[in-house]
This record gives C-alpha cells, sequence and structure tokens, in this order.
C-alpha cells in the first residue's frame, strides 16, 4: 500500500476545506481499493492509502470538481495538488 497525500486549492489558490476526494483504478483488470472516503481538512489536505496502480484522483464540494489527476503509485508515496477552475 502506498499513500498519496495533497491539497485542494480554489482558483485564487487558498486550500479548500471539506472537499470530497474520488477515486477510480485505470487498472484492468481494477485494482481494489479498501479506503473507505477522503476529506480534505481546515488546511486544505487529505491523505489517501491505496495500492500500486494508476489512478484518476479527483475531488468534489458544492457540485464542482476539480481537475482530475492521474497518478502512477509504486513503491513510493506520491503528493497530488487538486485545483478547483
Amino acid at each position: 500500500m502506498t499513500a498519496i497525500t495533497g491539497t485542494v486549492y480554489d482558483s485564487s489558490g487558498q486550500p479548500v476545506e471539506g472537499v470530497v476526494i474520488q477515486w477510480s483504478s485505470n487498472e484492468d483488470p481494477p485494482v481494489p481499493s479498501h479506503e473507505k472516503g477522503s476529506r480534505t481538512i481546515d488546511d486544505g489536505s487529505y491523505r489517501l492509502v491505496l495500492h500500486q496502480g494508476s489512478w484518476d484522483i479527483h475531488g468534489t464540494k458544492d457540485a464542482t470538481r476539480t481537475e482530475t489527476e492521474t497518478v502512477v503509485l509504486g513503491a513510493d508515496d506520491a503528493v497530488v495538488d487538486l485545483h478547483f477552475p
């Protein structure tokens, strides 16, 4: 298992609290996720622990969605910051 950490920013570059972080596997067959859910805390940060493989990560708040970032997890942890348009 590998950790993904990051921060979600609004269009002016400020961190956003309460963003629901979502992810999906790009593998065939899909890699299962034991993670149940994640939400950013007051400083806009989040943390996921996922299996190695390719994942799409995005955030949603108030019906607005961040851009989707693709990350390929290996043995090392990854940092994935997300931005609202």
